[in-house]
């Protein structure tokens, strides 16, 4: 995962942290992550973000390895992946995977199609157990791509106001 640290100070890699360390040792991690995010989201508004719009998805899983050479698949690289290969017939989605076996949350992005996730990442094939994320309209997808020039959080371009709906 690259490194990434927002305007407010939330940065990917320090979230994963955080919120494996509260994961650890709990009964239900649906019910601990959710809790987390209520615990975060008064410090950063990317948190907030997520906690307001995500939702959990649980869907079937095609992995990297199973796709078809159409999308992109660099390791560690989830907004990359995701950013560039989505297009008219997927849903971008950004948020967290979250790793059961490992009582682990990453902040994560990958494409949804007819309710299945499309896991980019080669290096999540298989490890992860379900998703709790925010679908972004194709349009604010591409608008946040050319504003910024690189692939990052979309969160933060949604949380900033460069969406036109973002405060819905």
């Amino acid at each position: 995962m690259s490194r990434y640290t927002s305007e407010s100070g939330w940065d990917a890699t320090d979230e994963l942290i955080a919120v494996s360390n509260q994961l650890k040792h709990a009964d239900s991690l649906q019910e601990a992550f959710e809790k987390y995010l209520v615990t975060r989201e008064q410090a950063f508004p990317e948190v907030a973000y997520y906690a307001k719009h995500g939702e959990w998805r649980t869907e079937q899983t095609v992995a990297a390895a199973d796709l078809d050479d159409s999308f992109s698949a660099k390791p560690h690289e989830c907004y990359y992946n995701a950013q560039t290969s989505f297009g008219p017939d997927t849903q971008y989605v950004e948020g967290y995977a979250i790793h059961y076996t490992k009582q682990a949350a990453i902040p994560h992005a990958c494409l949804e199609r007819d309710e299945v996730i499309l896991e980019l990442t080669p290096s999540l094939d298989h490890t992860v157990s379900t998703y709790y994320g925010v679908a972004f309209d194709h349009v604010d997808v591409t608008h946040a791509l050319i504003e910024r020039e690189h692939a990052s959080p979309i969160v933060e371009a949604a949380v900033v106001g460069l969406f036109a709906d973002a405060d819905e």
